[in-house]
């Protein structure tokens, strides 16, 4: 799996997001590895492999950022489609931490 700032880079590289836009938004990425790795955990990795690049790569950003607004537009879907892809792969579309 990437870790985050790799994911963002290379996503950045292939011209997918803007890295000096994104990346201030993910200083806080260290505070939220229980709900990043809740996504991880949950995943169904295989299926996820199988996906189309795009998808694949906005699945996996929103794995690692939570960031579900950026991962939809990334992916070209409208939110609701994207949220039912998630769910497809098991991978959990909401995660609620309370501590």
């Amino acid at each position: 799996m990437w870790r985050s700032y790799e994911l963002l880079a290379h996503l950045a590289e292939k011209g997918l997001i803007n890295l000096e836009e994104e990346l201030p938004r993910y200083e806080r990425l260290d505070t939220d590895s229980l709900e990043r790795d809740v996504r991880a955990r949950e995943a169904d990795w295989e299926e996820i492999e199988k996906l189309p690049p795009k998808l694949k790569a906005a699945v996996k950003l929103y794995i690692e950022t939570g960031d579900i607004r950026l991962a939809q537009k990334l992916s070209g879907l409208p939110l609701e489609d994207f949220v039912q892809l998630l769910r497809r792969v098991k991978v959990p579309p909401f995660v609620t931490v309370i501590e």
